[in-house]
């Protein structure tokens, strides 16, 4: 099991060194409490730095108006332990990592929204939480107008270095995510499933490319299945994330409308594109836009709008890009969850702390001497050709070398790490494959 990265004092609380297994069962123990849900687990957090701290100190709830009495007679009387055992379960079998509230990681702005997740499950590119994110939402079934709109928005703001954040449904969802994965600032998924579910079905293409590439988050178990109700606690997060949101097409009922609201109780800015004024798949984007919302068509309409908040951001990302130091195998594995007892029961610690501390993971040093694997596009061999055979190469060091535009190069490696002939680290950093 991968630990937890070693965050510096700055950090505080949120960053104290716990064993990362024993962090992870104290969160399930508190999302599964009944009585916690996000806004008290928040304030247990917050008063005590992390969850394994707050179960510790269950006796002062009550006293310090944390939770009340009912609340902790149902920690205390162990209520969450099936649940936990389970989710645990699910984690360990799927081997999920999981970027813990605790960890350094975790993005700020999303931890300051009234209630943010106590910890996601990934897939991908974590460093992209550290990007200046904005949202592209609206409806399932959009018209092709409103598809080469998200294309449009979503392109342009990847290009410019900017994480798309969505849903992974169809129709903008979908296309937004496709435009951003071909270009440098990628694309973000925060699905309403486990990440185990294969929910949705129709959009596998997009989840292999968000997985190589970019960044699929969820709060909920791996295996949990899409419910009604977990989509509008997707989009806290998906609006959470970002510093926008930006609706390219919404009906009066639209999905879209609801990431919208939330975004306002979050402080976000929130833009949408117009549409035509009679267009009934557009009446959202108007009802929007009348209350106060900007009319955007273009990247650069984002962005300008956005010119206030840019500078503090990129100032974040940096702090936490350069600030600490990985304690493990890498701080994109901030933790893993181990496999079951012989005894078939998971292998969950119980309460009190434990006494030591796992052993770090040591990092898999680059393999020497990789053939060129057959069966190449022309594109994708001579991509594979400028990756050294020892260390790692930046993609905007590869579009320096080819002379190529950042797309045609992202759509190359995309290729080659289907083939298993590169992988992507951290940083968006690339080195040889093995063929695997």
């Amino acid at each position: 099991m991968a630990g937890v990265a070693e965050a510096p004092e700055e950090y505080g609380a949120y960053g104290k060194p716990v064993d990362p297994r024993y962090e992870f069962w104290a969160c399930l123990a508190l999302k599964h409490t009944p009585g916690i849900g996000p806004r008290t687990w928040k304030r247990l957090l917050e008063a005590h730095g992390s969850a394994w701290q707050a179960v510790s100190q269950v006796q002062t709830w009550e006293e310090r108006r944390l939770a009340t009495a009912r609340v902790v007679q149902g920690f205390r009387d162990a209520l969450w332990r099936p649940q936990a055992e389970e989710e645990w379960r699910q984690a360990a079998e799927g081997g999920r990592h999981v970027l813990l509230w605790s960890h350094p990681r975790y993005p700020q702005r999303l931890r300051q929204i009234a209630d943010p997740p106590l910890f996601l499950y990934y897939v991908g590119d974590l460093t992209l939480l550290d990007s200046i994110c904005v949202a592209v939402v609206g409806a399932r079934k959009c018209s092709d107008y409103g598809r080469s709109m998200a294309v449009r928005l979503a392109g342009g703001l990847a290009r410019c270095g900017v994480a798309v954040v969505s849903g992974m449904a169809y129709g903008i969802d979908r296309h937004a995510h496709l435009a951003a994965l071909q270009e440098v600032g990628s694309s973000i998924a925060v699905l309403g499933a486990g990440l185990d579910s294969g929910y949705p079905a129709g959009n596998t293409d997009v989840r292999q490319q968000l997985e190589v590439r970019g960044l699929v988050l969820s709060e909920l178990a791996p295996r949990a299945v899409p419910e009604p109700h977990q989509f509008p606690l997707r989009n806290r997060i998906v609006s959470g994330l970002s510093l926008a949101v930006v609706v390219a097409e919404a009906s009066e009922r639209s999905g879209g409308l609801i990431t919208a609201a939330r975004a306002l109780e979050q402080n976000r800015e929130v833009m949408a594109v117009p549409g035509q004024a009679d267009w009934p798949s557009y009446v959202g984007c108007l009802r929007l836009i009348n209350d106060g919302a900007r009319a955007v068509a273009t990247a650069e309409d984002v962005l300008r709008e956005l010119a206030p908040h840019l500078t503090e951001q990129v100032a974040h990302a940096a702090r936490v890009a350069t600030a600490f130091v990985p304690a493990s195998v890498s701080a994109s594995a901030p933790a893993s969850v181990s496999a079951s007892s012989a005894s078939g029961r998971p292998r969950v610690p119980s309460l009190p702390a434990p006494t030591t501390a796992p052993a770090p993971v040591p990092a898999t040093a680059p393999v020497p001497g990789l053939a060129l694997p057959p069966d190449l596009e022309d594109d994708e061999r001579n991509v594979w050709e400028v990756l050294p055979e020892q260390g790692t190469r930046h993609i905007d060091d590869v579009c320096q070398l080819l002379g190529w535009e950042a797309g045609r190069v992202s759509r190359a490696l995309v290729g080659l790490e289907l083939a298993g002939a590169a992988r992507q680290l951290p940083g968006m950093r690339y080195v040889r494959g093995d063929g695997s």
